[in-house]
């Protein structure tokens, strides 16, 4: 491989049978399921109460990260199956999706920065370019998909790496205030009271903590790992295509499932009545 390649997961441009199974036959019904979840997430999140919706910023972070979700869920869905009926030859089309995807994906991982960035601070401070692409991806430029490799590469790791620490940093805080709260004997039947209320906010703070972290680091870290070790050439996708077309069909899977997990943790595991809380605090 000569030094101005262009390093690529897929540098034949051609759609491997198996990533392509793996895209119709899991990363599509994926797709579609978070479509519909996300729009009945985002209703019902907005529905409920607007109030909420304009008086709390966490539930607007939320109810914009799955909006986020379901435009991903949309442009992929649309993209899988027009690329299936002629092939992903219109350059126009393909162009569009050059551009939304990115979007989609920075917002995604923007807004989950964002949500970790919010918890972090109510638990610590208590308050409230235009170029032609094959593959939708990488510029046919090299020197553009050089830039955009490294530049995303980069972006990537350190968003994750600051939700993490943010959602690490959240939990060791608040599995300290836990202790102290078992530790404490209240003096008066107010302080009881208080004391419980607290414990379950802190209590229900570190579980958002612990899976919001997680879901970061299981969808994306595939993904991460893929792109690092083509980038460091630890795998050449000139001679090792099988081993990368493999951890290509894991990768976008995991992917995809972000799609889905996010809006089932808002609907499940998401704040019920922040207002409420907060007036606890």
């Amino acid at each position: 491989m000569n030094s101005t390649d262009v390093i690529t997961s897929n540098p034949t441009r051609v759609t491997p049978q198996r990533l392509f199974i793996v895209r119709y036959t899991l990363e599509v019904p994926i797709y579609v399921i978070g479509l519909f979840l996300n729009s009945y997430v985002a209703y019902m999140f907005l529905r409920n109460d607007r109030n909420r919706f304009r008086e709390s910023r966490l539930n607007r972070i939320i109810t914009y990260l799955v909006g986020a979700c379901l435009l991903w869920s949309a442009v992929s869905c649309f993209r899988y199956f027009e690329w299936l009926v002629d092939g992903g030859m219109s350059t126009t089309l393909n162009t569009i999706y050059a551009l939304l995807a990115p979007i989609c994906l920075v917002s995604i991982l923007g807004l989950n920065l964002m949500l970790a960035m919010e918890r972090f601070f109510v638990m610590r401070q208590r308050s409230d370019i235009d170029t032609k692409t094959d593959d939708s991806v990488l510029p046919n430029n090299e020197l553009q998909a050089t830039v955009w490799i490294w530049s995303t590469a980069v972006y990537y790791i350190t968003v994750i790496v600051a939700i993490i620490t943010l959602y690490i940093s959240t939990f060791l805080h608040t599995r300290k205030i836990l202790r102290m709260y078992r530790r404490t004997q209240p003096s008066s039947a107010k302080d009881v009271v208080q004391n419980q209320a607290l414990f379950q906010i802190e209590r229900k703070v570190l579980f958002y903590s612990v899976c919001f972290g997680l879901v970061v680091i299981v969808c994306y870290l595939p993904e991460i790992l893929m792109n690092g070790c083509i980038i460091v050439r630890i795998i050449d996708p000139h001679t090792q295509g099988d081993l990368i077309e493999v951890w290509k069909c894991v990768a976008n899977v995991f992917v995809a499932c972000d799609s889905v997990i996010t809006p089932l943790l808002v609907l499940f595991v998401g704040p019920k009545d922040q207002r409420h809380d907060e007036e606890n605090l």
